[in-house]
């Protein structure tokens, strides 16, 4: 799948209290009527488990300058990764202050599949903070889109 752009988000949670997150580039939008989306996860993620425990997560979509926020939240240690880092809760679910956009959602359904467990969410409240590039992965590396169209 290294040869697969896609954006890069911090999925957010609560788990006794205190938030907990993980770098996922495994999210998509699923349906707009009603809206869903979708993340999928290591069935041994911390994050996880606080999902599943709270029933709701936060989805954090990062610009291009997030690539030390991106790298924190997939290599620190659990209780690490939001050390200085800014969020709020919201619906009482961490949302990182600069993502450059971020969702709330009530998980609707989970499903086990290998070693991963996919969870579909509704989401209950939305924000974006001004624009920005998004943050890309892609052949195991960040990248930055080029600006124009593509043509065939």
């Amino acid at each position: 799948m290294r040869r697969w752009a896609t954006g890069v988000a911090l999925v957010t949670a609560t788990a006794q209290g205190r938030p907990t997150g993980c770098t996922a580039s495994s999210f998509t939008s699923v349906s707009l009527s009603p809206p869903l989306v979708l993340v999928s996860l290591y069935r041994s993620s911390r994050t996880l488990a606080a999902i599943t425990s709270q029933g709701a997560f936060g989805i954090n979509l990062l610009g291009r300058h997030h690539q030390d926020l991106a790298d924190r939240f997939a290599t620190a240690p659990a209780e690490q990764r939001f050390t200085g880092v800014g969020h709020r809760l919201v619906r009482d679910v961490p949302v990182i202050d600069e993502a450059m956009a971020a969702l709330v959602c009530r998980v609707e359904r989970t499903v086990a599949t290998a070693d991963h467990l996919l969870v579909l969410g509704q989401p209950m409240w939305c924000d974006q903070n001004g624009a920005a590039d998004p943050l890309v992965h892609f052949g195991s590396h960040y990248q930055c889109l080029a600006v124009g169209s593509a043509r065939a």
